[in-house]
C-alpha cells in the first residue's frame, strides 16, 4: 500500500485579471490508499483520485487515460468509469458519488477517452475518481497503473482526436505538462465468488433529521461484487433488520417504507447477501426522528349503524367515533362533541372523552320525520365530514297520487308533499314519468321560506306496477305499494303479466337509490 500526495503546478494562460506569473492551476493527486489487488468481476476499483482546482472558472470537456501496466481491455478490464465526489469526502462510488461517464476505448492508441463531459470546474475545485470494472476472465498478476498522459493536441483544435492526449479544458490549458500517474495494483483472478455484494443507502446521510413525518422511503442500490447475484437486501434500524422491496433487477434499486412510530436517535444500515453466501454490511448512519402526535382524519372513523329509521321516538341509531393519530393508533382522552340539527332530534349526550380504545359512543333518535344532520368536533376542531340520518314518518303507506307537488323557482327538483307536510323527492325523471308521463301541470312553485318549513322524507319510489332493474343485478323487479319490490323470476311470468313486449317496459334505476326499496318474495 502507498499513500500518494503529488502536486503538479501548471501555468494558467490568458486570465485577464491575473498576471501569468501569479496564475496557477493545481492538479492534485489526492491522498488515498490504493489496494494491492483488483479482483476479477468487480467494480468501483479506484485507480486514480485527483482534484482539478483552477484559478478561473473552467470547463472540463474530456481527457485520456492510459495504463502503464499490462492489464488489457477485454481481458482483465471491462471498462473505466469516471465519478465526481458526491457524498462524504472520498470515494463511495455506486449510488453515492455522481457517475459522470464510461470511457470509450481507442485500440489504435491503446487509450481510454472520456469525452463530451461538459464539467464545470469551480474555483473551489472538483474531485474526480477513475475506477476500473474488471472481467471474470484474464490473467493473474496483470498490472494496473493508470495515468493521464502529457498533453498533446496534434491539430490544435482543443478536442480529442486519435493520437491526442491529456486534459481538454475550455480555457485551452495544456495540462498536464508531464504524465500524471496513479499507483500500482494487480489483477487477482478467482474461479468462484468470494466477495459480498456492494449495498448503499442513497438518500440518508449522517445527521438526517425528521420532524412530524409519518414515514420515510429509504432508497438504495445493490450490486454483486463477483460472479454471483444479489439474493437479499435488508434495512436495519437499531439492529432490527427487515427485507427491502426490490424495485429494480436483483436489487439494482430497492426501497423500504420506514413508518416513524416512535421518536429518538436511530442507527440505520443495510446489509446484503449474494447467491454464494457472501455478505456485506454498510456503515451505520445516525438519524434523529422527532414526532408530535396529532389527530388524523385519515385514520379516525365515524360509523352509524343505520342511515334510516322510523321517527317513532323508539328506534335508535348507534354512532361510534374512533379517534386515531397519524400512525393509525387509538388515542385516549380526546374530547368529542356532537352537534345535530334540526331541533327535535335527540342525542343521548353532547360530548364525551375517548377511552383507551380511542372510542366514544353516541345514540340518537327522533319522533319527528325528516333528515337530520350530524357534525362532530374533536378537541374543538371540526371533523372533515358531516353525516345524515333519515327519520321516516310512522305512516308506512303514502299515497303518492293525492297531495301537492311543489318546487322552487329556477330549480328542476320536484317534491311530493304528503298529508304530514313531509316532502319526498323524485330522484329521477323516470320515476316521475311512471306516475304522470311528461306532464308537470300539477307542480306548484313555492317560496324558499315555505320549502324550508317542510321536512325532507324518503324518496318517491316508482309507481306501483312498474318494472325496474339495477345495473349490477341481472333481475327484473315489479314495484308494489310503498316501494316493495318482487323479483319476476321467469320470462314466462313477465310475458303473462306484462305482455310479449314486457322488456320494453323495464326502467333502469341507479344503484344509489336501490335502498329506497324493500325486497319481498319473488314472483314464481
Amino acid at each position: 500500500m502507498k499513500k500518494i500526495a503529488i502536486f503538479l503546478i501548471l501555468i494558467v494562460l490568458g486570465c485577464p485579471w491575473i498576471s501569468h506569473a501569479e496564475a496557477v492551476t493545481n492538479i492534485i493527486l489526492n491522498e488515498y490508499v490504493q489496494p494491492d489487488y483488483f479482483y476479477s468481476a468487480t467494480f468501483d476499483n479506484v485507480a486514480m483520485d485527483f482534484t482539478i482546482k483552477p484559478v478561473i472558472l473552467d470547463i472540463l470537456n474530456g481527457f485520456t487515460v492510459k495504463n502503464q501496466g499490462n492489464a488489457r481491455q477485454g481481458f482483465e478490464i471491462k471498462q473505466l468509469e469516471l465519478y465526481q465526489d458526491g457524498g462524504a469526502a472520498g470515494f463511495q462510488g455506486m449510488g453515492i458519488d455522481k457517475k459522470i461517464a464510461v470511457a470509450d476505448y481507442d485500440m489504435s492508441s491503446n487509450a481510454w477517452i472520456f469525452h463530451d463531459l461538459n464539467q464545470i470546474i469551480p474555483l473551489t475545485g472538483t474531485r474526480y475518481f477513475v475506477t476500473v470494472e474488471t472481467l471474470a476472465s484474464g490473467t493473474d498478476a496483470r498490472l494496473f497503473q493508470l495515468y493521464i498522459p502529457k498533453f498533446v493536441d496534434n491539430n490544435g483544435n482543443n478536442a480529442w482526436d486519435s493520437g491526442d492526449d491529456g486534459l481538454f479544458l475550455l480555457s485551452n490549458e495544456k495540462l498536464p505538462t508531464d504524465d500524471f500517474r496513479g499507483e500500482i495494483s494487480r489483477f487477482k483472478k478467482y474461479s468462484f465468488d468470494i466477495i459480498g455484494p456492494k449495498v448503499v443507502i442513497s438518500n440518508l446521510v449522517n445527521g438526517s433529521y425528521f420532524y412530524n413525518t409519518e414515514s420515510f422511503f429509504v432508497k438504495g442500490e445493490a450490486r454483486d461484487q463477483g460472479a454471483a447475484g444479489v439474493e437479499k437486501v435488508q434495512l436495519c434500524i437499531d439492529n432490527i433488520c427487515k427485507d427491502v422491496t426490490n424495485t429494480g433487477t436483483t436489487f439494482s434499486s430497492w426501497s423500504y417504507n420506514w413508518p416513524f412510530i416512535s421518536e429518538g436517535d436511530f442507527a440505520v444500515y443495510a446489509k446484503g447477501v449474494d447467491t454464494a453466501g457472501n455478505e456485506f454490511t454498510t456503515e451505520k448512519i445516525k438519524i434523529t426522528v422527532q414526532i408530535e402526535n396529532f389527530i388524523s382524519y385519515k385514520y379516525s372513523k365515524i360509523i352509524f349503524d343505520k342511515s334510516s329509521i322510523l321517527a317513532n321516538g323508539q328506534d335508535k341509531v348507534n354512532i361510534q367515533v374512533t379517534v386515531k393519530d397519524q400512525f393509525d393508533r387509538p388515542v385516549a382522552g380526546q374530547t368529542v362533541e356532537l352537534f345535530v340539527s334540526p331541533t327535535g332530534v335527540v342525542i343521548d349526550k353532547s360530548s364525551d372523552v375517548s377511552n383507551d380504545l380511542g372510542t366514544v359512543n353516541f345514540v340518537t333518535w327522533s319522533a319527528y320525520p325528516g333528515l337530520a344532520t350530524y357534525e362532530f368536533h374533536i378537541n374543538g376542531a371540526k371533523y372533515n365530514a358531516t353525516y345524515n340520518v333519515n327519520f321516516e314518518g310512522t305512516s308506512t303507506n303514502v299515497d303518492y297520487l293525492n297531495g301537492r307537488w311543489i318546487k322552487l323557482a329556477g330549480q328542476a327538483a320536484v317534491y311530493f308533499l304528503d298529508s304530514n307536510s313531509i316532502r319526498h323527492t323524485y330522484p329521477t325523471q323516470k320515476i316521475w314519468e311512471s306516475y304522470f308521463g311528461k306532464t308537470f301541470s300539477s307542480v306548484q312553485t313555492i317560496s324558499d321560506s315555505e320549502m324550508a318549513g317542510y321536512r325532507l322524507g324518503r324518496n318517491v319510489p316508482f309507481k306501483t306496477g312498474t318494472l325496474m332493474k339495477i345495473p349490477s343485478v341481472p333481475r327484473v323487479y315489479e314495484v308494489g305499494e310503498n316501494g316493495l319490490i318482487r323479483w319476476v323470476k321467469t320470462e314466462a311470468q313477465a310475458k303473462q303479466r306484462y305482455g310479449a313486449n314486457w322488456a320494453t317496459k323495464v326502467n333502469d334505476l341507479s344503484e344509489a337509490f336501490f335502498m329506497d326499496y324493500t325486497e319481498g318474495m319473488a314472483i314464481e
